[in-house]
This record gives C-alpha cells, structure tokens and sequence, in this order.
C-alpha cells in the first residue's frame, strides 16, 4: 500500500510544485545542511501547502518539520515509488518502454 496518493490531497485543478533547493548559510538554531558543507534539499507544495515528507524521506532526512527533504533520499524514495507504480501499471496491461 502506497503512503503517498496524490489523488487524496489535490482536487482537481490542483497546483503541485516541486522546489529544490540548495543551502549552506545558518538557519534557525544550527545549519540547514546538517550534515556539513552545501546540501541540496527537496520541498512539494500542493496548492501552497508543504507537504510532509517525513513518510516519503524518513524522519532523519527531513526539517521543518518534515517538509523539507534531503535530495538523495528524496531521489531513492521515488525510484522505490517509481518501481512499486512500474508493478501495479503492468498488471493492468500497461508496459513502459524507454
């Protein structure tokens, strides 16, 4: 079962955006790149909400309060995403091809 069903959070006529980001100046009460040096990040608004990504990223990856996301876990989250939807479409009769 997905954790993600887009379908549940926009109606239609919906706006999704998806900003990356890239910091390394001082934020709140340390670092945005906590994990030292420049570190690019991922952020979704649907309708100009952020959205937690905390399920997508895990707790460890994220700030904000787990709407912002680092980008390589973001990145492994969609090709595990990417592959689960890949599965489902072919049981439906649709094939990807590159």
């Amino acid at each position: 079962m997905r954790t993600f069903v887009a379908s549940k959070l926009v109606p239609f006529a919906g706006r999704l955006v998806v900003e990356r980001l890239r910091c390394s100046g001082p934020y709140e009460n340390g670092f945005f790149s906590f994990l030292g040096g420049d570190s690019d990040y991922v952020r979704i608004l649907v309708n100009d909400r952020a959205m937690d990504l905390s399920s997508v990223c895990g707790k460890g990856e994220t700030l904000t309060s787990g709407t912002v996301c680092r980008l390589p876990a973001f990145l492994k989250a969609m090709e595990k995403a990417t592959a689960t939807a890949t599965k489902e479409f072919a049981q439906c009769g649709f094939t990807t091809s590159h």
